[in-house]
This record gives structure tokens, C-alpha cells and sequence, in this order.
């Protein structure tokens, strides 16, 4: 069924804009008359035959939210939801009262203790209240949504609004590298790289994971949405005079995606930084240079300030989120020391980069396994606190990602120069092109680095880095294509590599996914 609806919408999407071609063109010579729109004519002419790309991602998206049945979204938590009802009602903590049992332990944080006693997963307690350890940017923005819409909004729908959103941010990245460094490149590679983008990696296992409570998703892609989002602005400065307007929407991002998602800090640290060099090293003057340093700082000051607050009013403690007080399934405070460590890299990387699927006879053939809890080097020991949950390495699920290689070995090769003259006019554009890439490359390596370290390897925490790992990979392909302009029979096997792994990686990402609610999709005759 998944299928033919997805034809049936590419064969109208066809039919449609043939049909309406001549209205199309007739549009665009009234918006000709107009001097403002002349760049919006340009990208309209340029990249009008990719916008169908949107709409069919998000046919794909809602059919995995709701499970194959397109109109059931039942979301089995309402954890933001309810944290913005306790907003309304002056507080900060949600309005669901725990057990007043809870109250008489000596420590209600041991599980041991709390035997027949019943608790809200993986809230934080203190002081008789219930708090969320995650970020409070969501739980506002259904403050804003709850004066329009009467109802509660779940985290599921939550989890689809960001997803979306972190696809068309990758979307406008993708464009603007695009044409601005490869444009000259056949235009179904722009179309094709940006559908991979929309379905590839944990996009689907995020949006269909029926049975995990739904607040952790909407965490992890609310942080990401306004992460991409941040870095679009930023990579949309390099074209232009440096506007300190649009540095504070940048660093506005930013700071919401810190409030989402406080592990962001790192690599938007790492963006940071390289924006500072970027405005040190302009033209501007020394005050103008402050100016922009403190356009762009001033959101991520504010952030701060106001996560302290928020921190200090609830716990205590400015740094504080409340994960030391959290209800978890084990006793989180005598582990506490021990939740971030190096020893945990190696199995991490295994994991999430190379654990396998099953494979079975019969669909949907890919089935996702739990990642290994013994030690992949029996040389060193793996700590009995190391978890890991359902998940399939990214190599088999995405083996496009080794295409990420190329950007940045290239900045280390002569390559590079080749590279520039075939696709760049001046210094200057090589030089954006190399800040792009390093960006990128960092955002990628700092929230990977940093997750390889955590004590629980989970699916969903794959989205805190594979949409910048993704855009990499979009990046090297076009490069790789570049780079054997003057090898064409080299650059004919590229390209059928490269088609080959795009259509593993779409395949395998999205039946891996399905095999997690196999039982939602019921599959006797509903597929």
C-alpha cells in the first residue's frame, strides 16, 4: 500500500506539473516585473523541480507517525504537554501529583525502596514534585499552540513537527551549498541527495517507534530542529555582508535548541567558535566586530542565565537539570560519577556504527537487534552499568556516510586546489567551501565524540548527529563527482556506487524501522 501511494503521488506530481507548466511560467514572468523578487525568480526557475521532494517526505513521514494506518497518532506520553499546563498555572513543575508514599522513603530514588509503589518513568523527584529533566523550549512552544488549540498535543506529534522541520533545514542547506558550490553538476544528484536526507538513517525508527515513550524523541529532534536551523542562518552569512540581524537569529537558534537539548552545547560551542573566527577575520572594524560577536553571543548568554534560573528555582543548583534526581529503572545517584566515561567509546562505536541486523525470510527481512552488552575487546572491561537498546549500525543502515570521508581528506590534499578551480571563481568562495566543510565536520565529530562516551546506546540518540553526518556525506558525493570531472569513466562508477548505496541505505534504514512495530503496521493485507 506504502508503495503505491508513493506512486500514485510521484505520477500526480508529474502529471500536475506538466498540466500546469504554462500557469508556472506565466507566474514567474509577473514576478519578473518586480526588482525585489529577482532572487526568488532565480530559485524558483533554478529549483522549482525539487519542492515536490517536500510534500512526498512528508506523505512518508505521516505514514510512519501513524504506524501505516495514516489517521491514528496516538502519542504514549504528554510529557511536555503537561509541563506546559503546569506553566499556565505558575509553576514548574507538571501537575501530576505523585505518590504521597514517595514522601515517606528514606530514599525514594532506589528502586529497591519504592517496591509496589508506582511513579511516573523517568521524571525527576524532588521535594514532593514532578520535574522533566528535559529542556523547557518545547513545553513554551505549547504555551503559544495550547491559546490556538484546545486539546493537549502529544510528544508524538511533537516528534513529527520537528522532524519535518529538521528536513526542510537540511533541505535549504543542501540547496544553498548546492548552488552556490555545484551547480554545475546534473541536477538529479540535488534531487536525489535531498530525498536520502529525508528517509535515510534513524529518520524512521524517530517518527515510528511506537512503543518507547515518545518525550525522548521529541527532545532529541526538538534540539535538532533548531540546531539545522541555526546552522543554515550561519551558512547563509557567508554570502552576504555580515548583518548582525541575522547573527542574533542564529545565535537565537542556538539558544533554543540548548534549551531543548542541553547536550547541544557541544557542537554548538563548536559552530560558535567557528563563527567568532569567521567575524575576527572581516573587514569590520574592531567595533563593528564586537557588535557582531555580541549579536550572535547575546541569545546564548540569555540561554544561560535563564536555564540557571530555571535550574536553581527547581533544584537548587544552577547546573542541575534534574537528571540526578531521576526515577530511572536503577538506582542513577550511586552511578551517577560513572553515566559519562572513555571506557564506554569502544563498545559505543561498535554499536552504533557496526551491530548488526537480522535478516528473515519474509518482510519486512531486516529485522533490528539489540546492540551487544559484552565487551567487543575482552582486553579491557566493559562496566555492568553499560546499556544498549534496539539498534542497527549505521554502516548497515546507511552506508552512504562513507562518502563523508571525502570533504575532509580533501582539505588535507592537493586535491583541493583542484577542487576549487573547476568549481569556484575566487579564493574567497574556497575558502567558505573549507569553513562549510570543517563546520560541518566538527558538528559531526564533537555530538558523535561526545555520545561514543555516554553509558546507553539507544537508536534515537543517533538524530543528535546523523543529520549533520548526513549532509557531510551529500557533500562528499558531490565533491567526489567533482573531483573525477576529467575521469569519466572513473566518474560513471562513482556514480553508480553512489546510487547503489543511497538505494541500500533508503531500503534498510526504512524496513529496519518497520520490523520495531511490526505489530502496529499488521501487516495481513494493510502493507
Amino acid at each position: 500500500m506504502a508503495v503505491l501511494i508513493i506512486g500514485i503521488f510521484l505520477t500526480m506530481s508529474a502529471l500536475l506539473f506538466y498540466r500546469y507548466l504554462d500557469q508556472f511560467n506565466d507566474f514567474l514572468l509577473w514576478l519578473e516585473k518586480y526588482q525585489s523578487s529577482a532572487f526568488i525568480l532565480r530559485f524558483l526557475r533554478e529549483y522549482g523541480f525539487i519542492f515536490p521532494i517536500i510534500p512526498l517526505i512528508i506523505v512518508i513521514y505521516i505514514w510512519f507517525v501513524s504506524s501505516g494506518t495514516w489517521v491514528e497518532w496516538v502519542s504514549p506520553t504528554r510529557y511536555y504537554a503537561n509541563l506546559a499546563r503546569g506553566f499556565q498555572l505558575g509553576q514548574l513543575h507538571i501537575p501530576t501529583q505523585p505518590d504521597p508514599l514517595l514522601a515517606e522513603l528514606m530514599n525514594p530514588y532506589d528502586p529497591s525502596s519504592r517496591v509496589g509503589i508506582d511513579v511516573l518513568p523517568d521524571m525527576s523527584y524532588y521535594n514532593g514534585r514532578y520535574y522533566l529533566y528535559w529542556g523547557p523550549v518545547p513545553a513554551l512552544i505549547l504555551l503559544v499552540i495550547g491559546s490556538v488549540h484546545g486539546g493537549r498535543v502529544g510528544d508524538l506529534q511533537l516528534v513529527f513537527g520537528f522532524m519535518s522541520g529538521i528536513f526542510l533545514a537540511q533541505f535549504f542547506i543542501l540547496v544553498y551549498i548546492w548552488d552556490r558550490f555545484f551547480f554545475e553538476h546534473p541536477k538529479w544528484i540535488l534531487g536525489l541527495s535531498i530525498f536520502l536526507t529525508g528517509v535515510v538513517g534513524p529518520v524512521a525508527f524517530m517518527l515510528n517507534n511506537y512503543r518507547g515513550a515518545r518525550i525522548y524523541e521529541a527532545a532529541i529532534s526538538g534540539g535538532q530542529f533548531f540546531f539545522m536551523g541555526g546552522l543554515f542562518i550561519v551558512f547563509t552569512l557567508l554570502s552576504r555582508e555580515t548583518s548582525r540581524l541575522h547573527l542574533l537569529l542564529a545565535g537565537t537558534f542556538f539558544a533554543l535548541a540548548i534549551g531543548t537539548r542541553f547536550l547541544l552545547l557541544i557542537p554548538i560551542s563548536v559552530v560558535t567558535a567557528m563563527v567568532g573566527f569567521w567575524i575576527l577575520r572581516s573587514n569590520d572594524n574592531p567595533f563593528q566586530k564586537g557588535l557582531s560577536l555580541l549579536s550572535f553571543a547575546s541569545p546564548l548568554l540569555f540561554c544561560a542565565a535563564s536555564l540557571g534560573w530555571y535550574n536553581w528555582a527547581r533544584f537548587g543548583s544552577i547546573t542541575e537539570f534534574g537528571l540526578y534526581y531521576q526515577m530511572a529503572g536503577f538506582y542513577i545517584q550511586e552511578v551517577h560519577q560513572d553515566l559519562f566515561k572513555p571506557i564506554y567509546i569502544m563498545q559505543n562505536v561498535y554499536n552504533y556504527l557496526l551491530n548488526p541486523f537480522r535478516f528473515e525470510a519474509q518482510f519486512p527481512f531486516f529485522i533490528v537487534e539489540n546492540g551487544s552488552n559484552e565487551a567487543v575487546f575482552h582486553t579491557y572491561p566493559l562496566p555492568e552499568l553499560y546499556t544498549s537498546q534496539q539498534i542497527t549500525g549505521l554502516l548497515y543502515t546507511a552506508p552512504f556516510i562513507v562518502f563523508s570521508i571525502i570533504p575532509m581528506l580533501t582539505l588535507f590534499s592537493t586535491r583541493l586546489e583542484k577542487f576549487s578551480s573547476l568549481a569556484h571563481t575566487n579564493m574567497e568562495d574556497a575558502y567558505s567551501y573549507s569553513w562549510i566543510t570543517i563546520t560541518v565536520g566538527a558538528v559531526f565529530l564533537s555530538a558523535f565524540g561526545f555520545l561514543m562516551t555516554f553509558f546507553w546506546a539507544a537508536m534515537r540518540y543517533m538524530e543528535d548527529f546523523v543529520p549533520s553526518l548526513m549532509i557531510l556525506s551529500v557533500i562528499g558525493f558531490w565533491q567526489g563527482y567533482q573531483i573525477l570531472a576529467n575521469r569519466p569513466a572513473l566518474r560513471k562508477s562513482f556514480i553508480f556506487v553512489g546510487l547503489a548505496l543511497a538505494i541500500v541505505s533508503i531500503v534498510v534504514s526504512n524496513l529496519v524501522a518497520i520490523s520495531i512495530n511490526d505489530l502496529r503496521f499488521l501487516f495481513a493485507g494493510k502493507l
